[in-house]
């Protein structure tokens, strides 16, 4: 990529964006305002004292911001309810969940090897979500047709144009999420306890830990696999700030005068990104698994369930297959869907 300068197609999708969803917000927020902000105030600082207040209520209540294409909810549906969903509840919490995801007809993605007539069009409505926005990929990829004006980074060298572009899409969806989900909360006088941001194609192969999680100001947490010299940017758990700052990670992948390196991936962008704003991060030990379209697990993630189906974690034997049952690159078997 060019020197790094100011792209006008970047402006034009900022611009779309804000249409779509961020103006309604904007203007309920400064609805909401009983003072002038001074210029210095960041503008998540000044929407933590607007927001709703705390009140005292039995359990917890967290948001939850499901990203990016639904195109295998159908398989990791389970281990969702199983790892994230029930914690919560037997906890005595509760959950929203505020999602955003993209309608096509066909996938593309080099990245994964994946080229099929895309099936999971209604997928997100397993999900139940509280709200939701779909967003037709081929109007989307229209305000910026040209990657020129999506990035200046030199991103590691076996990155194509298609998964740059996947990369900027999720980063999207993950922002039109949190914007649901602010707006939701404005709208019914909701204080969440902790927000949970999540991939909507991954699998959980444990227990999401968010009850007992102590959330600080300025806090995430992140699982420590898949960090790649940076941070895992497929799940998050975090205080009104932190995922603030997560959610908003596009900002980074736009501007200009960040470090500049030789092949720079998302997860080392999103650490620049979290340390450029003041972000305390604790990694855990989490087990997600990336699940394509086709029922197959991401290329790094086949060990992952390997090991869960050898631990006793009857769900993650789904992609076991071969003479010697070592073979953790098929299909899904949905025989192992409730187990």
């Amino acid at each position: 990529m060019g020197p790094c300068r100011e792209r006008s197609g970047s402006v034009r999708l900022h611009l779309l964006l804000a249409i779509q969803v961020g103006v309604i917000m904007v203007l309920t927020l400064l609805l909401l305002r009983k003072e002038t902000s001074t210029a210095e105030q960041s503008f998540l600082t000044d929407l933590q004292q607007h927001l709703p207040q705390p009140t005292h209520r039995q359990g917890k209540r967290y948001a939850v911001l499901a990203f990016g294409l639904t195109r295998s909810t159908n398989w990791t549906l389970p281990s969702i309810e199983k790892h994230l969903f029930k914690p919560i509840r037997d906890a005595g919490g509760s959950h929203d969940l505020f999602l955003h995801t993209f309608t096509l007809d066909v996938l593309n993605n080099d990245w994964s090897g994946e080229h099929v007539t895309y099936t999971h069009q209604d997928d997100y409505k397993l999900l139940k979500p509280t709200r939701f926005l779909v967003t037709p990929e081929a109007q989307f990829d229209l305000t910026t047709q040209n990657l020129s004006d999506l990035t200046h980074y030199p991103w590691q060298a076996d990155f194509r144009e298609s998964t740059i572009r996947n990369l900027y899409r999720t980063n999207y969806s993950l922002q039109l999420a949190w914007a649901l989900m602010l707006g939701h909360s404005v709208e019914h006088n909701i204080t969440y306890d902790g927000f949970i941001a999540t991939r909507s194609d991954v699998a959980f192969l444990n227990p999401v830990d968010v009850s007992s999680r102590v959330l600080a100001p300025y806090s995430l947490f992140v699982p420590e696999i898949f960090g790649y010299k940076g941070y895992n940017d497929r799940f998050a758990f975090g205080d009104l700030y932190g995922m603030g700052v997560y959610a908003s990670r596009q900002v980074t992948y736009a501007k200009c005068g960040v470090e500049w390196m030789a092949g720079i991936n998302p997860e080392h962008l999103l650490r620049l990104h979290l340390e450029e704003h003041n972000v305390n991060v604790t990694t855990t030990d989490l087990k997600i698994v990336r699940v394509r379209a086709t029922g197959v697990l991401g290329r790094d993630e086949k060990k992952l369930a390997q090991y869960a189906c050898a631990s006793g974690y009857q769900y993650a034997c789904g992609w076991r297959c071969g003479n010697n049952g070592n073979d953790f690159r098929c299909p899904y078997n949905n025989k192992f869907l409730n187990k």
